[in-house]
């Protein structure tokens, strides 16, 4: 909460706070789901492939993001 706040910009907290706790909510509910599935059908060791391609989108929507902004 509190890096949050601090990276937000002036007057965009709201929806800056919105973004995560979506992100949050749509990470913990889908992700168990694949990687189950991924388990399941013998890739177990794609879970670390998935969530590292997971990371660098984010990654790079946070550059993204602030790039916009300033």
């Amino acid at each position: 909460d509190m890096l949050v706040r601090e990276a937000a910009p002036r007057g965009l907290l709201g929806t800056v706070m919105a973004f995560v706790t979506v992100g949050f909510t749509t990470g913990s509910s889908s992700m168990p789901v694949i990687c189950g599935w991924l388990v399941d059908m013998g890739h177990g060791d794609a879970i670390f492939t998935v969530s590292a391609v997971l990371m660098l989108v984010v990654i790079g929507s946070v550059f993204i993001a602030r790039e916009r902004s300033l």
